[in-house]
């Protein structure tokens, strides 16, 4: 027979197990996250080379391009990042709601340092330094 306070140490630590687990699903699913990102915008750089050609063709230069490229890559990381951290707080929330106080809710702790690599992760994605020779034409 436990006493209450027996109960809430002994639940605490099964939900510490689980806050463990959760962080590494959220480890990982950062990573394919960061992954999957990178991947949309290489495709999008790779798939938009006649595109780059035509705006090369009328006066834009190199640094115009990477500007161009680098906004849409900021734009896309801030979006995801302003979804992700309302989805995950929103969550954490939820999740801590039903808890009823077995585990602490501060879900506003340091949220900038688990998500700041996002916001510098997209700009590496494009490819540095740019091909020396244009692209041909599809086949």
């Amino acid at each position: 027979m436990q006493d209450r306070k027996q109960f809430v140490h002994e639940a605490a630590g099964t939900l510490g197990d689980l806050l463990t687990l959760t962080y590494g699903m959220l480890a990982i699913g950062t990573v394919i996250a960061a992954l999957g990102l990178m991947n949309t915008l290489a495709m999008s750089v790779a798939e938009r080379t006649r595109e780059v050609g035509a705006l090369r063709a009328i006066g834009m230069d190199r640094s115009g391009i990477r500007r161009m490229i680098r906004l849409e890559a900021v734009t896309v990381a801030a979006f995801g990042t302003l979804l992700g951290l309302t989805g995950g707080l929103f969550g954490a929330w939820a999740v801590g709601s039903l808890a009823n106080g077995a585990m602490p809710q501060s879900p506003w702790r340091r949220p900038g340092d688990r998500c700041s690599w996002c916001a510098c992760s997209p700009p590496r994605s494009v490819r540095w330094p740019p091909p020396s020779r244009p692209a041909g034409p599809p086949p």
